[in-house]
């Protein structure tokens, strides 16, 4: 998994994801379309992903807490991504603005 550079396990019935530990060149992250997916363990576990460019939570469910039109969802992956992260430009397939790192 050393290699690995894409993973898309979006529209799974996924709850967590565990053993991404070894997989240092991800640059790709799919993990959208997983309601019951725990954000906060997943953003802890992908802190500090230096080749991390881009990551899809968003779940297309009108007023879920992953729907990637909720501010507060979007703000709290910027806040726990963006300076761990330093390559990742995309949330969810929305450009990471400047102002949207300040903020962060």
């Amino acid at each position: 998994l050393k290699a690995l550079e894409v993973l898309d396990l979006s529209g799974n019935l996924l709850q967590k994801i565990e053993g991404l530990e070894s997989t240092t060149r991800i640059r790709f992250l799919n993990l959208s379309g997983n309601q019951e997916l725990n954000l906060e363990d997943t953003l802890t576990r992908l802190q500090g992903r230096s080749s991390l460019e881009q990551v899809s939570f968003c779940v297309s469910l009108p007023g879920h807490k992953l729907n990637a039109s909720s501010k507060r969802y979007r703000a709290r992956v910027l806040s726990s991504l963006v300076f761990s992260n330093p390559k990742l430009f995309y949330i969810d397939n929305i450009y990471i603005t400047p102002q949207e790192r300040i903020k962060a």
